[in-house]
């Protein structure tokens, strides 16, 4: 479904069940700025939306503590949020600025997350250069928000918002569906997840059940 110039919104049934969708938008990253949002005090993402008056779209972002700090490196308009930061080896990077892009960096080179403007760790890659990067099914099912590109550069944001998967059942219902996938990322799923979608020509509210600490915004490049 084309919501504009360089967005469309993409819906996937995987079962006979009612709801049982993938929801993804698709940005062409040139026409787009993407950026982390931290703050102190949590909010839904309905409320983060209302808070980015000038955002085209917002999504839940990466995994955070009780304290209400990122569980691993976050940085925020150049600015490093907390100092946890989870094992590279075991994790990947999303990186936005001045595109996105995700990819994992080798403990050798650490010390090149400092340079990032707005990135952030999360696990696991659910598509990794084009394959399912999950071998084995834990079982444990959620609802489920995510971030990849394609081989074209084009940037996929995407939930499940009615249905709970398990991150390998996830990850075998991406690889069917019709994108060409370079990297998907796992973002901080279960009761984080929602989506917000706000333009004057259509809007599109997937409530978080509960309020998070960081998001991913996504303005028009006009609007910078």
């Amino acid at each position: 479904q084309f919501v504009r110039e360089g967005i469309e919104r993409l819906s996937y049934s995987f079962a006979s069940t009612t709801g049982a969708e993938i929801v993804l938008y698709r940005f062409e990253p040139g026409l787009f700025s993407f950026t982390f949002d931290y703050a102190t005090s949590v909010k839904r993402i309905s409320e983060w939306k209302t808070q980015n008056p000038s955002s085209i779209f917002v999504i839940n972002g990466v995994y955070f503590h009780e304290d209400g700090l990122p569980s691993g490196f976050l940085v925020s308009g150049g600015k490093r949020i907390g100092t946890r930061q989870f094992d590279l080896d075991k994790t990947g990077i999303i990186d936005l600025s001045p595109t996105v892009h995700v990819f994992a960096v080798s403990p050798q080179r650490a010390s090149s997350l400092f340079s990032l403007k707005e990135a952030a760790q999360s696990y696991p890659f659910l598509i990794r250069s084009g394959r399912v990067a999950i071998k084995t099914d834990s079982g444990l099912s959620a609802r489920r928000s995510f971030v990849g590109t394609d081989w074209k550069g084009r940037v996929y944001f995407g939930v499940l918002p009615y249905v709970q998967l398990s991150l390998f059942e996830l990850a075998i219902q991406l690889d069917a569906v019709p994108v060409s996938w370079e990297n998907v990322m796992n973002l901080d799923g279960g009761p984080s997840s929602g989506l917000a979608y706000g333009s004057p020509d259509i809007s599109e509210l997937i409530d978080s059940y509960i309020a998070v600490p960081n998001v991913i915004v996504v303005k028009h490049a006009k609007t910078l």
